[in-house]
């Protein structure tokens, strides 16, 4: 339908309709439409408009007949005149319709129909007659094989074109020539025997094949098939059609070589290469499977060797060959499979099916890969990961409890000070006395759990000295004793021959009271706690502790019970805060915290040996400590000799503590003025009138810290004494070799004694 309005078209349609016909249709507006929708479809009639935006009903007629196409073309139209109208019928126009009177519309759609189809059958059968009588001499000219005839002598008949182009040109030129001349004496005997046997009737064979050498100078192989001719019922020659298969020959040379690869390839790679046949029989698969596994060929069939893959890998194998073995598809699978030494070992298996032209399963082939190396490589890998996760993680946390801790120290400080500033105005029968020791007791024992979450952030400041670890648990055995009840049995195996380690003694003995507790909490019913020393070398803990710098030297301590013992999900959890797996009341999950970055903080590794039901073990190390200690002898201060008239800075950004810290040393009778961080103290040195003696200052403060402001200082007043206040030391800043830590340092929180007296040591080291 050649039509620009839509009103019309459905016009058209809506009568076509009511007179029983279901139209299939397409509908174009313009020329490019047309002759694309002509180009790509074939239709049974063409009904177009005249006038069209651009386009008229004629020059649609034309583009019919540039594409030599015999369609009825009929007109419908509302305006045009019968000039016009003529004028369409005598360029060919089938019919001319006015619509506004489609009466003749099915009729002359039927009429032209018929006669296009009486005009195709004519055509039909024109051609078929001339193709009848072409259809000989096209097959023979033109047909891709050679097609000659003999006469019984051999001699030359008839050759077609390709024929002429392929054989040799003095052959093909000479009207005499023979067919033995193309074949070596030999072939032509071949033939010569073959063509007497058909004549006698003792043969059908029909085929032969021969090499020739082409008028392009190349060699071609041709199999000839040949059938007798008669001539008044008697054989009068021999028709020959020579197939050229030089390419199958290549092909089949290819193909035994690439077979002969394919053959070394499987001998020489490490990949197990096996086919299996459509009803399961193999040819190599069994005796490779017999060497890993000792199964026998009947056993491993039907799927009988998943009786050695991996319990926790056996339902996916078989699902996976089951589906790919039903539908011929492609399958990669890795299990595990247990071999002859009752091991595990990782196979990567891969299938492929081989189908027939017809899609039938020809057969199965594929590789077998032995991977357990590079599996056990990946495992050892991610294991490698998830501890350095897990190391980040703690840090994370440390991090996060380092800080809270020193927040909270600092109001423990101002608690703690104002409490023991307020005994001492209080006298022993005062009824407010017993408020402001619960107060005091209250905030001592916060302390003790600040400290805990400070060693685990690895922030708590260390009294380090050179120990003896098996003397430290010595002192300690009939206190652990007393702690672990009489249904618990201690066993002490501590090597004499171990070294010395670099560590705070006190933190050492919480180390293991910890640990021991540990252990008695997880045998209710008693058992038995070991606690063992070794020496180890690096060497024999590099597998453990392979994401992670080593010394050479460890003492090697261990803490294990026969107690419940801990499941994989809990074991990466326990050294976390608060995390604990014991009831409400009965543990803050500080413990294991506190061991953790006690060891951490002294240069030593934990490990956790641990199965539900068969108790745990932890393993501590601390590298061996080789150079001589030498204690420094600290001066004794009397306490009534506290006192003393020097000026003393406090530098601290927490307002409480900045008080508190000046109330004391008042009390004491020092001259006390504040700043608030580094740079607010650099100001009040320079516009302060009178020497300051002693700057006392908090490590960790906005804009300048503690310690930078000791080394400005340090610089414009060398003979300043400095004392170093902090709830922890982050990153041992204050350990440089221009100060020395242990006498230049006062931890948070502290009582007012203690501030005093660290201030008067100060002060009077020289």
């Amino acid at each position: 339908m050649v039509e620009d309005s839509d009103d019309d078209a459905e016009l058209l349609l809506i009568y076509l309709r009511r007179n029983g016909y279901e139209i299939q249709f397409d509908r174009v507006h313009t020329a490019s439409e047309m002759r694309q929708m002509l180009a790509s479809n074939e239709y049974d009639v063409i009904i177009s408009d005249f006038s069209l935006p651009g386009f008229n009903g004629m020059e649609a007629f034309r583009i019919v007949k540039e594409n030599n196409l015999d369609v009825p073309f009929i007109i419908t139209s509302g305006t045009i005149g019968e000039d016009l109208a003529v004028e369409s019928m005598v360029a060919g126009v089938n019919d001319y319709l006015m619509k506004d009177n489609l009466t003749r519309l099915v009729p002359a759609i039927e009429r032209e129909i018929k006669e296009a189809k009486n005009r195709h059958a004519h055509r039909e059968a024109e051609l078929a007659l001339k193709k009848s009588e072409e259809q000989y001499r096209e097959l023979f000219e033109n047909a891709n094989d050679i097609i000659f005839t003999i006469d019984l002598d051999g001699n030359f008949t008839s050759i077609n074109k390709k024929g002429k182009k392929i054989f040799p040109s003095q052959l093909v030129e000479n009207p005499n020539s023979n067919f033995a001349e193309l074949l070596t004496e030999t072939e032509f005997e071949k033939f010569s025997e073959m063509l007497e046997q058909k004549l006698s009737g003792k043969t059908d064979k029909t085929q032969i094949e021969f090499d020739i050498v082409t008028q392009q100078k190349q060699v071609k192989s041709l199999e000839i098939s040949s059938r007798l001719i008669y001539s008044d019922g008697k054989p009068s020659g021999v028709q020959c059609i020579a197939r050229d298969i030089t390419e199958r020959k290549t092909a089949e040379k290819v193909l035994r070589e690439s077979e002969a690869k394919f053959r070394a390839l499987v001998q020489a790679t490490s990949l197990v290469v096996w086919t299996i046949n459509p009803d399961g029989t193999s040819e190599n698969l069994p005796q490779w499977w017999t060497n890993l596994t000792g199964q026998s060929l009947a056993e491993s069939k039907k799927f009988g060797w998943l009786d050695f893959v991996h319990p926790d890998n056996r339902e996916e194998t078989r699902l996976v060959c089951q589906q790919a073995f039903a539908e011929y598809k492609i399958f990669s699978i890795v299990f595990r499979v247990l071999n002859l030494e009752n091991k595990y070992c990782f196979l990567a298996v891969r299938g492929v099916p081989i189908l027939d032209e017809k899609g039938a399963l020809h057969y199965w082939i594929g590789t077998i890969n032995d991977i357990t190396e590079r599996k056990l490589a990946e495992i050892e890998l991610n294991e490698s990961k998830e501890k350095l996760l897990q190391a980040q993680k703690l840090e994370s946390i440390g991090r996060l409890t380092g800080g809270i801790a020193h927040d909270f120290n600092n109001m423990l400080t101002v608690i703690n000070g104002y409490s023991e500033m307020t005994l001492r105005r209080l006298s022993t029968d005062d009824s407010a006395r017993g408020y402001v020791e619960q107060i005091k007791q209250a905030a001592e024992r916060s302390t003790a759990l600040t400290n805990q979450l400070l060693a685990f952030s690895r922030r708590q400041v260390l009294n380090v000295e050179i120990i003896d670890i098996n003397k430290v648990i010595s002192d300690m055995n009939l206190m652990i004793e007393r702690l672990i009840g009489e249904d618990i049995y201690l066993i002490s195996e501590l090597n004499s021959d171990i070294g010395k380690i670099k560590a705070d003694p006190n933190q050492i003995s919480q180390v293991i009271l910890n640990l021991v507790i540990n252990s008695r909490d997880a045998m209710p019913e008693g058992g038995t706690i070991t606690i063992e020393t070794t020496k180890v070398k690096s060497d024999e803990i590099k597998q453990k502790l392979s994401d992670e710098t080593l010394s050479e030297n460890y003492v090697k301590l261990v803490v294990k019970d026969t107690g419940i013992g801990i499941d994989e999900e809990n074991r990466e959890r326990i050294f976390e805060p608060f995390f604990t797996t014991k009831e409400i009341g009965k543990g803050t999950g500080l413990g294991l915290a506190m061991v953790y970055g006690t060891i951490k903080q002294s240069n030593g590794h934990i490990w956790v040996e641990s199965e539900l039901g068969k108790g745990t073990g932890i393993e501590i190390y601390l590298p061996v400590f080789h150079e001589e200690h030498r204690i420094s002898e600290k001066k004794k201060f009397d306490k009534n000799l506290l006192h003393g008239t020097e000026t003393i800075l406090i530098v601290e950004d927490q307002h409480l503590v900045r008080e508190l810290s000046q109330n004391i040393l008042e009390s004491y009778g020092y001259t006390v003025f504040q700043a608030t961080d580094g740079e607010d103290a650099l100001e009040k040195f320079n516009n302060y009138p009178k020497k300051i003696d002693l700057l006392l200052t908090d490590v960790v403060m906005p804009k300048m810290g503690g310690y930078e402001l000791a080394k400005v200082l340090s610089q414009i007043y060398p003979k300043l004494k400095i004392l170093f206040m902090s709830g922890y030391t982050e990153d041992s800043r204050i350990k440089d070799s221009f100060f020395d830590s242990s006498e230049n340092f006062i931890k948070k929180p502290f009582e007012p004694e203690i501030l005093a007296v660290k201030v008067r040591e100060v002060l009077e080291k020289k």
